[in-house]
Order: structure tokens, then sequence, then C-alpha cells
């Protein structure tokens, strides 16, 4: 089936972004706008993500080219299970910055908030108001059904690994 329908992860990710943006406009009318600061804001880049398989394969092209920065030791203490102040960041977050910003999978580009950021550090996480983009998550969930999802880091450790990107 994935042949038939393949899958152009650009556009899918586009699709994503100006969803997200969508709701991010709407929400800026309301009394309780996002207050995420786009790629400057980084507090949700401590959470495992699930992925498609194409998108982590496209992450692994743009590593091995050179296209983009990433912290390979965090990477691969992070895949071993720690949880340390360098592995517990994404291996993208650079300088505070996502070096992949413009090509960042889906479920990070729906990652809003309503509330004070400060309440989504992870010590206060808790206390942090995401919001539920339905639409997205809906089209997301077909996506995954279809083409299978995988956890971003593991996935990205092994294709890196096997390209001998990685020892």
């Amino acid at each position: 089936m994935k042949e038939v329908l393949g899958l152009d992860i650009r556009l899918e990710q586009g699709l994503s972004r100006a969803c997200s943006d969508k709701i991010v406009e709407q929400f800026s009318k309301s009394k309780n706008p996002i207050t995420c600061k786009g790629s400057g804001c980084y507090h949700c880049c401590s959470l495992d993500v699930d992925c498609l398989p194409e998108e982590v394969q496209k992450l692994a092209e743009l590593v091995i080219h050179g296209e983009v920065e990433i912290n390979t030791a965090a990477l691969k203490r992070r895949v071993e299970g720690y949880r340390d102040e360098e592995s517990k960041w994404c291996p993208f977050l650079i300088d505070q910055k996502c070096s992949v910003y413009e090509d960042r999978p889906i479920m990070c580009s729906r990652m809003l908030v309503i509330s004070d950021p400060e309440h989504c550090k992870e010590e206060s996480r808790e206390n942090a108001t995401q919001i539920e983009p339905k639409m997205l998550d809906k089209r997301w969930h077909i996506l995954a059904a279809t083409y299978g999802k995988v956890r971003m880091h593991v996935a990205l450790y092994n294709l890196l690994k096997k390209e001998g990107f990685i020892d």
C-alpha cells in the first residue's frame, strides 16, 4: 500500500505547520493566546516523540549530508536510557535552538500551550496547559496507521549507526 499511496513528507510537514499556524492565529484573538515562542522556545524538546519513518529518514539524511547540527553524544546517551542534563534534550537542540526547525517532525509542530511558558519547564510541566489540535491529531494518526510510527530518537540512532555516522 505504501508504494501506491506514496508519502510526500515535506508536504505533510508543511500542512501540519500551516494547521498549527492557523491555530496560533485563531487563539491570538482569544483570551488565551498560544504562548509558545516559536523557534526560540525549547521546553518541550525534552519530550520523546513519535514520528513517521519517512520523517526520521529525512532527518538522518540531513545529518549525514551535514545540513543540520546534531549532538550525537546526547542521542546515544538518550537511547541508552540516560536522562542527565545533556541527554534529556533532543539531539537537534543546539544552543537552545532547533537545528531542524524547518524539517521538525509533525508531532513537534503540534506542541502548543496557552499557559505561561515557564510552566513547560520539566519541574513544573504538570501546570502547563497544552491545547489539543484535534484535526491535526486525526491526520497524524491516519498517517501513522498507514505508514507506521517510530520513536524518533531510537529510529534516528539506528539509522545513523547503520550508516556509520555513529559508533
